[in-house]
């Protein structure tokens, strides 16, 4: 089987259903920014004191250090801001975008933890003009497009298993 690869704006339900997903396929679920949180610390403190920019070197480093097959892998939402990136996620498994509207994601985010801003403005404020940036990024790096708007969280993994899974029989 090879990797199934999750992308999309924070919110979206990107950890949580790969960890659904990795019940099913009994496969083991890697996510990607825990894999820099063993390197780096706390994320969000890292970002604050290096910068957006060292932030995304560490994180395509570690991208090209995932395994090539059988896990289910959880990206941090702005993995696809760099070119090399998309051709890596392509290149090592199946890329699936949980897709939301901007009311969708704002919602779902009121009811998190904070979470730093990536334009140093509110982060809830910024939504549309960071999706308006990445959508079209998303789009070139999925092989699939989930819109996860007005769905249970069984419905979306019911909906990602039966798009994908033909593939991986």
């Amino acid at each position: 089987m090879k990797n199934i690869i999750l992308i999309g704006y924070r919110g979206v339900g990107k950890s949580t259903i790969a960890q659904k997903l990795a019940e099913h396929f009994l496969s083991p679920m890697l996510s990607l920014d825990e894999c820099i949180k063993e390197q780096v610390g706390d994320l969000q403190q890292f970002i604050q004191r290096e910068g957006w920019e060292i932030f995304r070197r560490i994180e395509g480093n570690a991208l090209k250090s995932l395994p090539a097959n059988h896990h289910i892998i959880d990206c941090g939402g702005g993995i696809i801001e760099t070119a090399e990136n998309i051709s890596i996620l392509r290149e090592l498994g199946t890329v699936v975008w949980l897709k939301a509207n901007e009311q969708t994601i704002q919602t779902r985010l009121k009811t998190t933890h904070t979470r730093l801003s990536l334009s140093g403005t509110d982060y809830v404020n910024e939504i549309s003009q960071v999706l308006k940036r990445r959508n079209p990024l998303y789009q070139k790096a999925a092989h699939y497009i989930i819109d996860t708007d007005h769905k249970e969280l069984r419905e979306i993994v019911q909906q990602i298993i039966q798009t994908i899974e033909p593939n991986f029989c």
